[in-house]
């Protein structure tokens, strides 16, 4: 039995709302090894989007060197790599050349895509695995000179290519970084391209025995069963707040795909999104043993709560967005732009008094603050 780690959409060196998410990653990335270990897997394929950005920090490529160390100290798994399209194939696929003897492998060429890299277990049994380098279609039609317009196109001709090499009496495995019509996308992924027009089929890939896919961070199959995204091993938005993030854990044997299933990641902070008025959740962190989570707060409280993020986070430390629905439902209830300006100042800071802590100014207050714009207005004249 062939025993393949499927992962993708690392994304080593993230920051949301700019905080950096390297502590995170660093928890998720020694589950990988231990899974990988602990299945005494052939292999583990990152199917692209290793990096964040095409210039991943200083600290981020440190933390991958770490990984691979421990990786290759630990485990006789080969490690497979492909380019997405947040990584920069050049400077990823440096020092190929060499790693590969180790057991390393990343392809980032068209010359790699051909060139199968065989995964073997003690059986002698084997699987022949090829990948797809994330490229746009102008790259593909200046390197073969053929017509492709968009994704779709170029993605089907490489895959024509690399079937034109198969031996269909093996198991083969195509590692993309793709969109696949129809699957489900979320906010934290970048649209290859304007338009829906990086959208490709997934009937071409249906012979392959298995095929790993990346780009999109959630879970899920497309086409067929054995047509998958591992999705993201950490939440990347808050719209991810309801995946169960893992990798999946393939097993080939003599017949084909004998198996897939999803290996579950703990995070060390979830992403989560909670609402209700301000009182009501300072109350439930009391309670909360999560409290440490990434937060978006939706506040409803219908009136101006003054210095309300350091409120929050007094209880909830992780807070990076906070959104006031309840404020906006006020909006047309309060005075338009051309009105304040008619009103006297008196009546202006009133209004905001009211707004923002919910009470009235009371006759004192109104004569104190009276006698104060008075005496503005003199040392004006």
């Amino acid at each position: 039995m062939i025993t393949i780690v499927h992962s993708s959409d690392w994304h080593l060196g993230r920051s949301f709302h700019n905080v950096s998410l390297l502590d995170d990653q660093a928890i998720w990335l020694e589950q990988i090894l231990q899974q990988v270990i602990e299945q005494q897997a052939d292999a583990l394929i990152i199917a692209g989007d290793l990096y964040d950005r095409s210039v991943p920090p200083a600290a981020a490529v440190a933390l991958f060197d770490q990984f691979i160390e421990r990786f290759r100290c630990q485990s006789q798994a080969k490690l497979i790599v492909i380019s997405g399209n947040h990584d920069s194939a050049t400077r990823l696929g440096f020092a190929a050349n060499q790693l590969k003897h180790k057991g390393i492998h990343f392809i980032t060429s068209f010359d790699d895509m051909l060139e199968p890299i065989i995964v073997s277990n003690a059986s002698g049994e084997q699987a022949f695995v090829y990948g797809i380098p994330y490229c746009e279609p102008l790259q593909v039609r200046h390197h073969y000179q053929c017509h492709v317009s968009h994704h779709a196109q170029a993605h089907q001709f490489l895959v024509e290519q690399i079937k034109a090499t198969l031996d269909e009496s093996q198991s083969n495995v195509l590692v993309s970084h793709c969109f696949v019509d129809g699957a489900s996308g979320c906010d934290s992924e970048r649209p290859l391209s304007i338009g829906g027009s990086d959208a490709v089929a997934w009937e071409p890939m249906q012979n392959f025995t298995y095929v790993a896919l990346g780009h999109l961070h959630g879970a899920q199959y497309r086409g067929a069963k054995h047509i998958r995204y591992s999705g993201s091993p950490m939440a990347y938005s808050f719209s991810e707040q309801h995946h169960k993030k893992g990798c999946c854990l393939v097993l080939i044997d003599n017949e084909g795909l004998a198996n897939v299933e999803q290996l579950p990641l703990q995070p060390k902070r979830r992403m989560r999104v909670v609402e209700g008025r301000m009182a009501e959740l300072i109350e439930q962190a009391k309670e909360d043993p999560n409290a440490d989570d990434y937060l978006m707060v939706r506040l409803t409280d219908t009136h101006a709560i003054m210095d309300a993020m350091n409120k929050l986070r007094s209880v909830y430390p992780n807070i990076l967005h906070l959104e006031k629905p309840g404020m906006l439902g006020q909006i047309p209830n309060r005075p338009q732009a051309n009105d304040q300006i008619k009103q006297s100042e008196l009546s202006m800071f009133a209004d905001f008094y009211q707004q923002s802590l919910g009470r009235e100014l009371t006759h004192e207050q109104r004569s104190l603050l009276t006698e104060l714009l008075t005496d503005l207005h003199k040392q004006d004249v």
